[in-house]
C-alpha cells in the first residue's frame, strides 16, 4: 500500500466524482464497460457553461468564463449598497440577495485557493467595507439604484458569455428594476 496522504501533500480534488471505479482485476473493454451504472447522467462543460456542481446527475451550470477578483468585488460592493439602501420592495430585496448568493458561489469556483481567504472572501459580497462608500450615496435615491443595477446587468454580460445561468440572474436584475418602477413615488 502506498504512505497514507497527508493534507499538507494534496492539492485538490483527487479525481472527479463521477469517475467510475474500475477493480484491478478488470481486464477487457466488457468489464470496463459493465462497471458503469446504465441512466446516469454525467456532467460535462459546454462552450458557454460548465458544471456548477459535480454531483452525479446535477443539473447545476455557471458560464465558462471568470469575472475576476476585481469585477466581483466591484459587483459586491453594487450589490451591497442596494440591499443596505432601505429604498427595495421585497420582491426585489429577494431577488438581488438571490444574485448575491449565486455570484458568490461563482467567485468561490472561479478563484484559486490562497486569493482571497478567510474574512476577505466574506466581504466581497457580505460584509460593509471602506470602499462601499461611492456606492451607497448613489443608493440613496431609487434612480441611482436603478443606475447602479444597470451597471452591473452591463458587467455581467461583457464578463460572460451569453448562458442559461447568466441569463437568469440578468431576469433577476431585470425584475428588480422593475419592481422598482412600479413603487409608490416617495420623496426621492
Amino acid at each position: 500500500m502506498p504512505a497514507p496522504l497527508l493534507e499538507k501533500d494534496w492539492f485538490g480534488e483527487s479525481s472527479p466524482s463521477w469517475d467510475t471505479f474500475v477493480s484491478p482485476k478488470a481486464k477487457t473493454p466488457q468489464d470496463i464497460r459493465r462497471a458503469r451504472c446504465r441512466g446516469t447522467i454525467y456532467p460535462i462543460a459546454s462552450a458557454t457553461t460548465v458544471p456548477y456542481s459535480y454531483k452525479v446527475g446535477s443539473y447545476q451550470r455557471r458560464p465558462a468564463a471568470q469575472m475576476g477578483i476585481k469585477g466581483h468585488i466591484e459587483a459586491g460592493r453594487i450589490i451591497k449598497s442596494v440591499l443596505w439602501s432601505g429604498q427595495l420592495p421585497y420582491g426585489a430585496y429577494r431577488r438581488l440577495n438571490s444574485l448575491r448568493s449565486t455570484l458568490e458561489d461563482w467567485m468561490g469556483l472561479e478563484i484559486g485557493r490562497g486569493q482571497l481567504e478567510g474574512p476577505e472572501f466574506f466581504d466581497v459580497y457580505y460584509h460593509e467595507v471602506e470602499g462601499d462608500s461611492p456606492y451607497r450615496k448613489m443608493a440613496e435615491s431609487r434612480a441611482g439604484i436603478v443606475a447602479m443595477l444597470g451597471g452591473l446587468k452591463q458587467k455581467l454580460q461583457d464578463a460572460y458569455p451569453d448562458c442559461a445561468p447568466l441569463r437568469k440572474q440578468l431576469r433577476r436584475i431585470d425584475m428588480s428594476v422593475s419592481l422598482i418602477g412600479k413603487m409608490k413615488p416617495t420623496n426621492d
